[in-house]
């Protein structure tokens, strides 16, 4: 008996040499999962915080539209023909989008900067429109200072249902994307502007053998932009290497250049129209263009502002002056 009563004894003393603690598993679980449980339900009401803040933030145009009567989203078939909402200077601001204007039946809005030198918008019709060309209707874009910078009609599609939303863009030489701040949205009747101004822009390509001037000269009516007038030249740039090329022979190839644009221009009706073996002009009257039967670009339609013409065409290469 005294022998085994040791034996425990020396056991116990192994025990406590080695640090060993005897503890209550028993109430230590139970106190361990309730600390889980309530680290949980912490994490849950946290999440849970988060997210309605996050939908509160993503609906909060929406909710503030309920009780802002003059967002573009409270549009109504009461809208008047023309009627205006919060503009700034008598303009509508570029990523603003408490901002309407509404011209001829058509309400316009939401004008944000997006990637590549675009400018999106929406628009929507108080009532069917069969053609937008004809409501001449122009969106104009200016800078900080209030100065126009470009100019472009209406006409995403030649009719436009009653009530939907729509969208369209605007496409911008980068440096005039750079200046846009506002908009406004006008009707102009282009067609019974008179010229008042107008710019030469002047380039000469070369190719070695070659030299081709292009001159154009752009006729604006109150800032709009009305005509054009296209002249092309070729001639033998002097080189010793081409003494014993013929002239007639030569020009021939820029002759050939010509022949595609005078079948496009003489399927419109442009007037003072001319060509020679190296020569070639006529000008084109965007109001009284005809383009039905022919392949013909315009350079730029009418209306578009003298500042738009001389920064795309001077970033070109072009040099522009005004006459």
């Amino acid at each position: 008996m005294l022998f085994k009563k040791n034996k425990k004894t020396n056991n116990k003393d192994k025990l406590e040499a080695n640090n060993i603690e005897f503890v209550d598993l028993e109430n230590d679980n139970k106190s361990e999962i309730a600390n889980t449980l309530e680290q949980r339900i912490n994490y849950k009401i946290i999440i849970i915080c988060v997210l309605v803040v996050v939908i509160f933030v993503l609906l909060l145009p929406t909710i503030t539209s309920i009780f802002d009567t003059s967002s573009p989203e409270n549009y109504t078939n009461d809208v008047n023909n023309n009627s205006s909402n919060n503009l700034v200077n008598g303009y509508i601001q570029i990523d603003r989008n408490d901002s309407n204007m509404t011209v001829n039946d058509v309400r316009f809005y939401n004008f944000t900067k997006r990637s590549n030198n675009t400018i999106s918008y929406n628009y929507k019709a108080e009532k069917a429109i069969k053609n937008t060309l004809s409501l001449k209707l122009y969106i104009e874009i200016y800078n900080r200072s209030e100065t126009i910078i470009y100019r472009e009609i209406f006409n995403p599609s030649l009719e436009i249902e009653k009530g939907p939303v729509l969208s369209s863009t605007i496409t911008l030489n980068p440096n005039l994307y750079k200046e846009a701040y506002y908009v406004k949205v006008v009707e102009i009747a282009t067609e019974d502007a008179i010229v008042t101004n107008s710019i030469n822009c002047k380039k000469e390509f070369t190719d070695g053998v070659f030299n081709v001037n292009y001159n154009i000269k752009y006729n604006f009516g109150e800032n709009a932009l009305l005509s054009y007038e296209v002249t092309k030249i070729a001639n033998i740039s002097e080189s010793e290497d081409d003494e014993e090329t013929s002239t007639e022979i030569d020009l021939e190839k820029y002759n050939d250049l010509f022949l595609k644009e005078e079948a496009d221009v003489s399927n419109t009706n442009a007037t003072e129209y001319k060509r020679e073996n190296n020569y070639l002009s006529y000008t084109i009257d965007l109001r009284t263009i005809d383009l039905q039967d022919s392949d013909y670009q315009l350079l730029y339609s009418i209306g578009t502002v003298e500042r738009t013409v001389k920064v795309v065409e001077e970033s070109n290469g072009w040099s522009c002056s005004n006459e």
